[in-house]
């Protein structure tokens, strides 16, 4: 038996993840669904002011309500990591 690993992201998470990324001081957007909430992991870099509300706040007047996730942990990325990930 061969096992295959395939990463399969939903589509509604896959545009939450995209329209994350395109925000001025992210460097990478993780998304995900848990049950009917969406979560997230987001890269900023270590000088950006960027909150958890706010990142909310943009996802909600873009996306809507039910695109917005529920809980953003947010990373704050420096020094050679944040130039890699740039």
């Amino acid at each position: 038996m061969q096992l295959q690993v395939v990463e399969h992201q939903e589509p509604e998470s896959s545009r939450t993840r995209d329209y994350l990324q395109t925000i001025h001081g992210v460097l990478n957007a993780d998304v995900w669904t848990s049950g009917d909430k969406i979560l997230a992991r987001v890269e900023v870099n270590d000088w950006s002011i960027l909150s958890d509300t706010d990142l909310r706040m943009a996802c909600k007047k873009k996306l809507g309500a039910k695109l917005t996730p529920s809980l953003i942990m947010i990373e704050r990325i420096i020094g050679e990591r944040q130039r890699s990930a740039a």
